[in-house]
């Protein structure tokens, strides 16, 4: 490394005029960074990350992205079984639904290892059904990581799982947590009995850990929109809408599902299929209490709509209550008729009819076309009669890279 004071071309077309510091990963050679540049740096490769140098830590960090795939893993714990006892027990993974050269992970093991530096969201999540009897018993769940001392515990990533009997033993808890990961890094997810002497195993596809990136920035689009008198290419090609500033808006690709006049010099446009960081254009919800006193399952929100092919992560939420004492209601969350989420609420005498809360997401390779997302709920089987109700209950998709 030297200083540069005249204009300075080198291979692969990189041109340099008067920057104070250039820096090479040798990891990958299309990856800069500088510091401080006086001039100009003009890249003419491939390049996916810039870095700049911390004075703090006087090292280098990614501070940004130029495109590029970001890097990902989702393992879960598609088995389940393992038991949960009073120390605290490596969650195996023994699934993977995504991961990238940025991890390595062996299945039906625990540890993940970070292959580069990173800023990485960890989601957690973990399930644990009670296999007999009928004693309360309470586990929990955390996060662990190595950064080359040994193991320790990441603040703020215990989650608390109640289980009442066998018959209403479902629980689970979840955690999301944002940590400056390095290379040689590693995590896993730990459970153990907190309380109680009832037998508790991990629930199958209960478990698991998400890691990926809190946001890249993609390449420069294209120039804004022009002002009031010009057009706007948005959707379907020379669609008139009334009521804008404009003159014309010109909409490309999928069709519009809706136009509408808003009034006051607005217009309503639903967009089908439209490429948006939030696939589902603001999410779908179902916000009105419905109740049953079935067994089955019961339709409480689906939607099916044509994703492009890609990466997709999905969100949801609902909240769910019992209405007669020592009972359990119970909720399923299904992605293409597969089920990746289950959530329940045992009442006693003091909450019956008390709401409760959840939320969960899982991680999904979508191919081009239409996928379907299902929220359904009922009365646990087996678990005696009594009404279940479900409010709230929300999907929200997010297109990874967008």
């Amino acid at each position: 490394m030297g200083q540069l004071d005249r204009a300075t071309t080198f291979p692969k077309g990189i041109s340099l005029n008067n920057v104070l510091g250039l820096w090479h990963f040798v990891g990958d050679p299309s990856v800069l960074g500088w510091d401080a540049p006086v001039g100009s740096v003009i890249f003419s490769t491939n390049i996916n990350i810039y870095q700049k140098f911390d004075t703090a830590t006087t090292d280098w960090k990614v501070v940004g992205s130029l495109g590029g795939t970001p890097e990902i893993i989702n393992a879960v714990d598609a088995t389940g079984g393992t038991s949960i006892v009073a120390g605290w027990t490596d969650v195996p993974l023994d699934a993977q639904n995504k991961i990238t050269a940025g991890f390595t992970h062996t299945l039906g093991t625990a540890e993940i290892t970070v292959n580069s530096d990173q800023t990485t969201v960890i989601a957690g999540h973990g399930a644990t059904d009670a296999t007999s009897g009928n004693v309360r018993s309470d586990a929990e769940i955390r996060l662990m990581i190595d950064k080359g001392a040994g193991y320790v515990e990441v603040a703020g990533t215990r989650g608390p799982i109640y289980s009442r009997s066998s018959a209403q033993g479902a629980g689970n808890a979840a955690f999301t947590v944002t940590l400056d990961l390095e290379a040689g890094d590693k995590v896993k997810l730990q459970a153990r009995r907190l309380s109680g002497t009832g037998p508790l195993i991990l629930r199958a596809n209960g478990s698991g850990l998400n890691l990926f990136p809190p946001g890249a920035q993609g390449a420069q689009g294209d120039p804004g929109p022009p002002g009031a008198g010009g057009s706007i290419s948005v959707k379907d090609d020379g669609t008139l809408v009334l009521n804008t500033p404009h003159s014309i808006l010109n909409f490309l690709g999928s069709a519009i599902s809706d136009i509408s006049d808003a009034g006051g010099g607005q217009v309503n446009i639903e967009l089908d299929g439209g490429q948006v960081t939030d696939q589902l254009g603001g999410g779908v919800a179902s916000e009105a209490v419905s109740g049953t006193g079935s067994q089955t399952p019961q339709v409480k929100l689906t939607d099916t709509r044509s994703y492009e092919a890609g990466d997709y992560l999905v969100l949801w939420y609902l909240e769910l209550t019992c209405l007669n004492n020592n009972r359990t209601a119970v909720a399923q969350v299904e992605v293409d008729a597969v089920e990746v989420g289950q959530h329940s609420k045992s009442a006693t005498s003091n909450d019956v009819g008390v709401w409760s809360g959840v939320a969960g997401f899982s991680f999904h390779s979508f191919t081009a076309g239409n996928h379907t997302l299902e929220m359904t709920y009922n009365m646990n089987p087996g678990g005696g009669a009594g009404t279940a109700q479900i409010r709230r209950a929300r999907f929200f998709v997010i297109k990874s890279g967008s």
